[in-house]
């Protein structure tokens, strides 16, 4: 059986991206397993709350896609709000806004993080053609 993850991308007002810091686990975007009876989209708020103690509206969530992560498939959601809130630290790690570089110069998830940077690019793009940004 194919578990299943997801990753939230979450832009505050300055344009940086909000992310996780851990000894553990090193730098991420929030996220984590999808249980059994949740969609993604109630996973990805209850990871939010669980590790940065914001709470997103499902409203402003968006799909962007799924990449096979080790044994996870694992969802890609971007929230189309920037946030004004500050999060707090959890027993997951110490949130934190950051700039997009960091998430390919000192995260152990690089390769998925790339991946997940494209897809925001080209969301970009085409929503710039559609005159939606």
């Amino acid at each position: 059986m194919e578990k299943t993850a997801v990753v939230v991308i979450i832009r505050n007002e300055y344009g940086e991206y909000l992310g996780i810091s851990s000894k553990e686990k090193g730098l991420g975007f929030p996220g984590g397993k999808v249980e059994k009876n949740e969609t993604i989209e109630e996973a990805a708020i209850r990871e939010v709350k669980e590790e940065t103690n914001l709470d997103l509206n499902n409203k402003f969530l968006v799909h962007i896609g799924v990449n096979k992560c080790g044994e996870y498939n694992v969802h890609l959601m971007l929230y189309c709000v920037p946030s004004k809130a500050k999060p707090f630290p959890s027993k997951e790690g110490i949130p934190r806004y950051y700039p997009l570089i960091k998430f390919i110069t000192d995260s152990p998830y690089k390769d998925w993080n790339v991946w997940a940077l494209k897809k925001l690019e080209l969301l970009k793009l085409f929503l710039k053609e559609q005159r939606m940004f």
